[in-house]
């Protein structure tokens, strides 16, 4: 009897154990730097970052009334167009930009944009984005 009783209580601590993983087999995340005018491929999500469509972010220096906002254009899996953007999302627009999406299980959000020096902003080939997709 004490032994059946030692194996029932191994057999669930094994079983507690095991399900307390933290991490979800079933999703994955990864972040991706893409440039501007280059396609990134995760799993099976194809990621062209194709197009700065506004940039009115205020410079390191400058002194601005409103924070601006950074807008791209995506096309995933050679089809489908997403503008993703960070900073003022909703000001001057009928529809607010986002700066996450949805696509086909997976999501994707837009944690920066960068140019480098002040005289590529607006130029696409300029950029770098990083993403964070989820699957």
């Amino acid at each position: 009897m004490l032994r059946n009783f030692a194996f029932i209580l191994l057999f669930f601590s094994l079983g507690l154990f095991v399900s307390c993983d933290e991490d979800d087999p079933l999703t994955s995340t990864e972040n991706v730097i893409i440039k501007g005018g280059e396609t990134e491929k995760v799993d099976d999500l194809k990621i062209q970052f194709t197009s700065v469509l506004e940039d009115s972010r205020c410079p390191e220096e400058g002194t601005c009334t409103w924070a601006g906002r950074v807008i791209v254009e995506l096309v995933l899996n050679q089809q489908d167009t997403v503008n993703l953007g960070l900073g003022d999302l909703s000001s001057g627009v009928e529809t607010p930009y986002r700066s996450s999406a949805k696509y086909e299980g997976y999501e994707l959000e837009l944690l920066s944009a960068e140019f480098g020096a002040e005289e590529n902003q607006a130029k696409t080939p300029f950029y770098s984005i990083n993403l964070k997709v989820t699957h």
